[in-house]
C-alpha cells in the first residue's frame, strides 16, 4: 500500500567511514526539516537500514535508493541508504561481504548515537526494537551476514530483505550449504 502521511526531510550524513543519507518523516519537506513533531503521539519511529551492491567505486550507489526511502518517510519510517562504495570494485569473496556487515552495524551504531543525542534531529525519535535491514547483491549478502555477527544492545532486527543477493558464503560454509535466516522475518 501507498501511504503518503509525513512530508520527508533528508540528511547526508558522514563521521568517518559511516556516511550516506537519511529521509524521515518531517513538518515539511526539504533538507534539514525537523522531525515531525506530531509523531510524538505515535512513539519512536522503526528504521530501515539499506546497503547497495557492487558498482564502480566513481558512482555514488548509496543514492539510488532515494526513491524508495522517500515512500518510506511518507509512511513514517527512518530510511538510511549506507555509502559502500568504499567496497566496490574488484574485492571479492568473503571479506568483501564481511566489510559490507561490519559497516552496517557501524551505522546502526552511529544512529544510535543520534538517538541518544539532544543536538541530533532524531533525538528519541527512533525505536531500535523495530530495525529492519534491505541489501541489493552483495549488500543483500551482508544483510544477510549482519544478524549472524551482530551484538548491539538495543537493537532488534525484525525483517531483512535480501534483493538479489550474492552468496559468496556458500562455499566456505562447506558443501555449498548457504546461510539459513533465523530469528527475524526474511524476504
Amino acid at each position: 500500500s501507498y501511504l503518503n502521511l509525513f512530508p520527508v526531510g533528508t540528511i547526508k550524513y558522514t563521521d568517518g567511514r559511516r556516511k550516506g543519507i537519511v529521509y524521515y518523516p518531517a513538518d515539511s519537506d526539504g533538507q534539514n526539516a525537523a522531525f515531525n513533531t506530531n509523531l510524538a503521539a505515535l512513539g519512536r519511529e522503526t528504521i530501515v537500514f539499506m546497503a547497495h551492491g557492487n558498482h564502480t567505486t566513481a558512482d555514488p550507489s548509496y543514492l539510488g535508493y532515494d526513491f524508495f526511502q522517500i515512500d518510506l518517510a511518507r509512511m513514517g519510517f527512518v530510511a538510511v541508504s549506507i555509502d559502500c562504495n568504499e567496497f566496490n570494485g574488484d574485492l571479492h569473496g568473503v571479506i568483501n561481504i564481511e566489510n559490507r556487515a561490519d559497516l552496517i552495524t557501524d551505522n546502526i551504531a552511529y544512529f544510535q548515537s543520534l538517538d541518544g543525542s539532544g543536538a541530533s534531529v532524531f533525538h528519541k525519535k527512533i525505536d531500535f526494537g523495530k530495525t529492519g535491514l534491505m541489501g541489493h547483491s552483495r549488500g543483500g549478502d551482508a544483510v544477510v551476514m549482519v544478524p549472524e555477527v551482530f551484538n548491539l544492545a538495543g537493537v532488534t532486527l525484525k525483517s531483512v530483505l535480501a534483493l538479489a543477493p550474492t552468496d559468496f558464503r556458500w562455499g566456505v560454509n562447506g558443501n555449498g550449504i548457504t546461510t539459513i535466516p533465523k530469528g527475524y522475518d526474511f524476504m
